[in-house]
């Protein structure tokens, strides 16, 4: 029988580890408590980005990919996936994972960004334009979107 606050123990103290910098040993508490509840998204979703930032990023597509199967409307595992597709030089697939993302969470800020800030390294100028704008009016006054718009139009 598993313990339920075992889990949630690992990911804080994953979440300490990645703070501290110790990126191997943050993999570690991942691997560990995704051994413990292999059904947790997010904990996979953690470990590709962990794997990622350590330029693992074959790796930490594998994972994010399984945090989507496990839970295809977990925000989060597409986001992280469209970084990781980015680091790839995948930039359409990029776009479709933060677009999923966004779609699932109009909210949900790190996307927004993240395809605007893809968009606008292909060129995209105005489909960036759109999604901040789009973003500002769900979440006005928003100091990165506000940031990133004003420096298109400059």
């Amino acid at each position: 029988r598993l313990e339920p606050g075992l889990v949630a123990a690992y990911k804080r103290l994953g979440s300490v580890h990645r703070a501290a910098g110790d990126l191997d040993l943050t993999r570690k508490v991942y691997e560990k408590a995704v051994g413990i509840n292999p059904a947790d998204p997010e904990l996979w979703s953690n470990l590709g980005v962990i794997l990622a930032e350590q330029g693992r990023y074959k790796e930490a597509r594998k994972m994010c990919e399984k945090s989507i199967e496990l839970s295809p409307g977990y925000a989060a595992g597409h986001n992280n996936l469209g970084l990781i597709l980015q680091a790839l030089e995948d930039p359409g697939g990029a776009i479709k994972a933060f677009q999923r993302s966004v779609s699932l969470d109009p909210r949900g800020q790190p996307a927004q960004l993240n395809l605007a800030k893809l968009y606008l390294k292909l060129g995209q100028e105005d489909r960036a334009r759109s999604v901040l704008e789009a973003y500002l009016k769900l979440e006005p006054g928003h100091p990165d979107a506000t940031r990133l718009l004003d420096s298109i139009e400059d």
